[in-house]
């Protein structure tokens, strides 16, 4: 699904400008979890995010607000504070060996794209002939939304900036880049082909996909997603199941040294190889909130 895969484009949307596995059945309706147990002194919290949302639908309630000023640290998927990550991401997200999107796309399916950047977005499809074509879901995104939008991500290294406590990442710019160079370009031009020629029910599934997620019903959008009409076959693996599984000792390492507020993509949350199952079969406590 287009969402899920947007998951690990945020960085792009910050230059420029989620498979949501099986709900476990015992807790069917959070995004916010404590994390508690094994060795730590004092509790964890695992917040799930929706990395672009409309202002309107953004909001960040007094129980969020209440876990995040205990923690002693911010960790995200990427440390978004890092004055150094424009300058990482600016080089990861260029193709290889002179790669355009030009040449991975038919010329009749390009001028489509083409003409969908001009008339729609204003912009001029050129200027990004050489990145990594899921890099320009950041870049669509905004057109499919049609409102102002938040992000999660900014907000909370808003909210660690003013307490004064640090950000950090559970991965690098270069750890992100290799999950796309493992999903073959010309398969990555083909969705943002079908994106471009199905605007309507792009823009469909995302107001459903935001209903879901601030009904925090994860069953319906484990539903959801399965019957997308946008996927990259065997993509899950790779973007979710493997990141997931890498995140675990990272997550282990920073919460045995201080309360930590963790916030990541919804999608890594639940499934057999969703973050809580893997921090359960650590020995953790993983309740909701």
């Amino acid at each position: 699904m287009i969402f899920r895969l947007f998951a690990i484009c945020l960085s792009a949307a910050f230059v420029f400008s989620p498979r949501f596995s099986a709900a476990q059945k015992q807790d069917p309706s959070s995004l916010l979890w404590e994390i508690s147990g094994k060795n730590l002194g004092a509790p964890s919290y695992l917040f799930g995010t929706i990395h672009l949302i409309c202002r309107e639908d953004f909001s960040l309630d007094e129980n969020l607000k209440e876990r995040f000023g205990r923690a002693q640290q911010v960790v995200l998927e990427m440390d978004m504070d890092d004055p150094e990550l424009m300058v990482a991401m600016a080089s990861a997200m260029m193709m290889k060996n002179g790669a355009k999107l030009s040449r991975l796309l038919p010329a009749g399916a390009y001028q489509k794209v083409t003409g969908y950047f001009r008339d729609s977005l204003g912009m001029d499809i050129s200027a990004y002939d050489g990145i990594k074509p899921l890099m320009l879901i950041g870049v669509l995104f905004p057109g499919i939304m049609a409102c102002e939008v938040r992000s999660y991500e900014a907000a909370f290294v808003e909210m660690a900036g003013a307490r004064g406590i640090p950000v950090e990442g559970l991965e690098t710019v270069s750890d992100q880049m290799a999950a796309f160079d493992r999903i073959p370009e010309q398969a990555q031009a083909r969705l943002i082909l079908s994106v471009v020629e199905n605007p309507v029910a792009a823009r469909r599934e995302f107001i459903e996909l935001v209903r879901l997620y601030k009904l925090q019903d994860t069953a319906a959008l484990f539903k959801l997603t399965r019957e997308s009409r946008f996927s990259l076959e065997g993509a899950d693996e790779m973007l979710l199941d493997e990141r997931n599984r890498k995140w675990i000792p990272v997550m282990e390492k920073f919460m045995t040294g201080k309360p930590t507020f963790f916030a990541v993509g919804a999608a890594h949350l639940d499934g057999a190889h969703g973050v809580i199952s893997l921090l359960k079969k650590q020995g953790y406590m993983v309740k909701p909130l």
